[in-house]
């Protein structure tokens, strides 16, 4: 006999954030429509207690044959130990089988606890949908934090923990998207993580850069060291060194006590450092011999400090040209660069904004006394829009329309997105109006040359150039129409 054990989820019954398709399967129903079983047990904490009834009435309507029984969890210290217990109850003379994306994040991130404990538990993850999907199976991994001192409580052994695999990894940290572009790059990033050299990661405002860094972190084998996320840019100028580096106590006015710096903290983890291209030329040359040597120079001190810290940097600046104009040092942009990552805009991956959209949206209900969902009209304007603040700006148009929406489908003219900044156009780069001058041919030149540089950009391929411009290939075949017949008259 096989019993079932998950933890009631804001998204059960059903997770709806679903643009008018019949609501997909929550955590609890997605399992049992994935593995047979015939008991079921159901822990029930506080924080989704609200979606009990409901659950109840869907189990007794699909499974009515099922045995299920209902546990209170409490959301405090002894989680960990209580989920141990759980399980060994219900290991008692059967097979168990752990459904792990339920119930709030505290008990996705305990149940590594019981992993260790119980290694004979089949441990399965249902991807988000309508649980067609393929099943996920494997332990979770420990979680970065606070699990190292959770685990000599627990008698962990010392092997390293097993190192997730991209789906589990993507899924907990949120990143979404099945653009070929962002793919190639998940994959080059997973293909690197394993191996400590420096990553430079390019990618305009919002993109997601401090996620893949967390990604490489996590695949690294690092996982249970810290991960330290700086932004060069908010370092006040007087204090860079002594952040990054750290000082001893009286290396200048105001050092009462000795601090550690940034990579001292993330020694033996990963130091990510976001807009790199922002550091002073003086910093980027201390800098480059850490990178070299491994050695630390605090602020005053008499001699370097060791570390083993693997560097991820990130900037949505062009490093080359900052070389070219010497505001960036050569030699460390090729320290930094042993590999590089470009993460796409999101106007360059529109059949993803759907995607992350939804599941912004499912997470956000999560904290929500009344779930929204989207209709098609919203989805077909979000992906219209060219997002210049990328899936940050999209991020907060979904969470502000969904708070100040009082109805529980967002619709269109729900949506709450800020317009664009104007961008002010030199005048240089206008043209002479004068005698003879036709603004629609100007603005048809204008195009077809946009179009044509996008065509450029991308090889010649139709559906990339049409993803950048935000059109459709066919407009792009159109243009191409025209023009050529305009060439030949």
């Amino acid at each position: 006999m096989t019993t079932l054990v998950t933890c009631l989820d804001a998204m059960d019954p059903y997770a709806p954030g679903c643009d008018g398709r019949p609501a997909a399967r929550g955590p609890a129903l997605a399992a049992l429509n994935a593995i047979p079983c015939s008991r079921m047990l159901i822990l029930e904490t506080a924080a989704t207690a609200d979606r009990r009834d409901a659950l109840e009435r869907a189990l007794q309507s699909a499974h009515p044959d099922l045995a299920v029984e209902w546990r209170p969890l409490p959301l405090d210290e002894s989680l960990p130990d209580r989920l141990v217990e759980e399980v060994a109850g219900a290991s008692s003379g059967n097979a168990v089988t752990v459904c792990l994306n339920s119930g709030p994040d505290a008990v996705r991130e305990a149940w590594a606890f019981v992993a260790a404990r119980h290694p004979r538990v089949r441990w399965i993850e249902i991807p988000p949908g309508a649980g067609t999907a393929p099943l996920r199976e494997g332990p979770p991994p420990l979680p970065a934090a606070s699990v190292r001192d959770r685990a000599a409580a627990i008698e962990l052994d010392e092997r390293p923990p097993a190192v997730p695999d991209v789906f589990s990894a993507c899924s907990r940290l949120g990143l979404r998207g099945e653009d070929p572009l962002f793919r190639a790059t998940l994959d080059m990033a997973a293909r690197l993580a394993p191996h400590p050299v420096p990553l430079l990661i390019h990618g305009e405002t919002g993109t997601g850069k401090g996620l893949l860094a967390a990604l490489i972190h996590e695949l690294s084998g690092r996982a249970r060291a810290p991960f330290v996320a700086v932004n060069c840019a908010a370092l006040p100028d007087n204090l860079v060194e002594s952040i990054l580096f750290g000082h001893r106590k009286g290396a200048f006015t105001g050092a009462a006590t000795d601090q550690p710096g940034k990579f001292a903290l993330a020694n033996g983890g990963t130091l990510f450092l976001d807009e790199v291209g922002e550091l002073a030329l003086p910093v980027q040359a201390k800098l480059l011999r850490v990178l070299e040597d491994g050695i630390v120079e605090p602020l005053g001190a008499a001699r370097g400090l060791a570390v083993d810290v693997r560097v991820i940097a990130a900037t949505h600046r062009d490093l080359r040209d900052a070389v070219a104009e010497r505001a960036f040092r050569e030699d460390l942009f090729y320290r930094l660069g042993y590999a590089q990552l470009v993460l796409p805009p999101l106007r360059a991956r529109r059949g993803d904004i759907r995607i992350i959209a939804l599941h912004l949206l499912t997470q956000l209900n999560r904290t929500l006394p009344a779930p929204r969902r989207m209709d098609a009209s919203a989805v077909a304007r979000l992906e219209q829009h060219t997002w210049p603040g990328n899936i940050r700006e999209l991020a907060n148009t979904i969470g502000r329309s969904a708070l100040l929406c009082d109805k529980p489908v967002i619709q269109s003219a729900d949506l709450l997105i800020e317009p664009a900044p104007a961008r002010p156009i030199e005048r240089n780069a206008l043209p002479d109006i004068g005698a003879g001058f036709s603004l629609p041919a100007y603005l048809a030149d204008l195009r077809r040359a946009i179009i044509r540089r996008a065509l450029e950009q991308t090889g010649g391929k139709r559906s990339e150039a049409a993803r950048l411009l935000g059109i459709t290939p066919q407009a792009i075949s159109k243009e191409l129409r025209e023009d050529s017949t305009i060439n030949r008259g």
